[in-house]
């Protein structure tokens, strides 16, 4: 590789080395300052994927202007013997890359988690009100960037590589490119259907790989969901917030990242007990097993049993060991929400609802129920007012 690139970047080191690519660390020789150049081969005139991926990076980054994302300087041509190249001029941003300190052996705490989430959401949230809207479609620990402050390992986060951002009405017309890395991809992304929501995806992975240091592809997984809580040891209320940043189905993700930020940065919800365990006095009895939950509530001389397995939820009433009154069951993969008020519990479905409570549970006891709900079925929790 020349010393001198274009007559005026002196290469100081090579940072990274692939097929036909490359990214160096160079001098500029007018400003003196270190810059970033990544730098791509080709040897036909036909546009390959890596050149249109190349020349949309080039694109974005000259249309965006963002302190955590790396500014564009300049682009040039290169002339070789058999081939011609391209170089993408960046500023240097000094830091380690979250894979590389996971690499270290490092693991994330919840607190370091959220600081990288609140970061890169704010982020999001510029890149998703760009008109049209810019879709990373590519966040993972390696192009997440971390400069440390201090004592402090997680400083400030940088969002980089931009060779698969796209925008939302180029997408959307089914002008696309199919990229992206497994493990970290939002199912419609996979389908060639990325939408801003799957950048929240990609997010919640590289938060989970951060805080188990595995892989997301190999984390277990209960049909298409990614099941990591007995993996962290995060507070229920991250866990309910992490599992919803990775919820396969739309319905069930945030829908935008002011949204997800908003819910990581709220206080706990007023009225709701610190400690969500079983009051003493209840005789409700609750029953988990591994691929199963029945919850049996007190009616007098009755009972009302609610039976989820893992296709179905049912809902009966029983009087001295006969069942009546029973429900049209709700699939599990219609399940959508849970509508908590201080003495009911409603279980949504697409168009059905199966009512708890209506006078049978103490406020202590539908939070109770609520958060065990909310964390056996991945649904999240939407709290309401009683009726006057």
């Amino acid at each position: 590789m020349a010393k001198i690139l274009d007559d005026r970047y002196e290469v100081q080191q090579r940072l990274s080395r692939g097929e036909g690519k490359g990214t160096v660390l160079a001098r500029d020789l007018i400003t003196q300052e270190l810059v970033v150049i990544k730098l791509l081969v080709y040897r036909s005139s036909f546009e390959s994927k890596e050149l249109k991926l190349f020349q949309r990076e080039a694109e974005t980054l000259k249309a965006l202007n963002h302190p955590l994302i790396p500014r564009y300087l300049d682009y040039f041509e290169l002339n070789f013997q058999d081939g011609k190249g391209l170089g993408l001029v960046q500023t240097y941003i000094e830091g380690k890359s979250l894979r590389d300190l996971l690499k270290a052996g490092q693991t994330l705490t919840e607190a370091e988690a959220k600081q990288i989430a609140t970061s890169v959401l704010d982020l999001l949230i510029y890149l998703h009100n760009q008109q049209p809207p810019i879709i990373h479609r590519d966040i993972k620990p390696s192009n997440l960037l971390i400069r440390p402050q201090g004592e402090k390992t997680i400083g400030q986060v940088y969002l980089i590589d931009f060779s698969s951002a796209q925008n939302f009405l180029a997408s959307a017309k089914g002008s696309f490119t199919v990229v992206g890395t497994y493990g970290y991809t939002a199912p419609e992304q996979v389908s060639g259907r990325p939408i801003t929501a799957s950048d929240l995806y990609s997010l919640g992975a590289t938060l989970l790989n951060a805080m188990t240091n595995q892989d997301p592809a190999r984390l277990p997984r209960k049909g298409r969901r990614i099941e990591f809580e007995h993996l962290t040891q995060c507070s229920p209320a991250f866990a309910d917030w992490l599992g919803q940043m990775i919820a396969p189905a739309l319905d069930q993700r945030f829908s935008s990242a002011r949204e997800a930020l908003q819910v990581l940065e709220s206080p706990p919800s007023q009225g709701v007990p610190p400690l969500l365990q079983k009051p003493i006095e209840s005789k409700i009895v609750l029953t988990k097993g591994k691929d199963s939950l029945t919850l049996v509530i007190p009616t007098g001389m009755g009972k009302l049993r609610l039976h989820i397995d893992d296709r179905q939820l049912i809902l009966s009433n029983e009087l001295l060991g006969w069942k009546y009154k029973q429900t049209e069951p709700l699939r599990r993969k219609d399940l959508r929400r849970l509508e908590v008020s201080p003495s009911q519990i409603l279980i949504w479905g697409v168009i059905q609802k199966h009512e708890l409570g209506n006078g049978l549970l103490t406020e202590a006891e539908t939070h109770w129920l609520a958060h065990e709900l909310s964390q056996y079925l991945h649904l999240p929790i939407t709290q309401v007012q009683d009726e006057e």
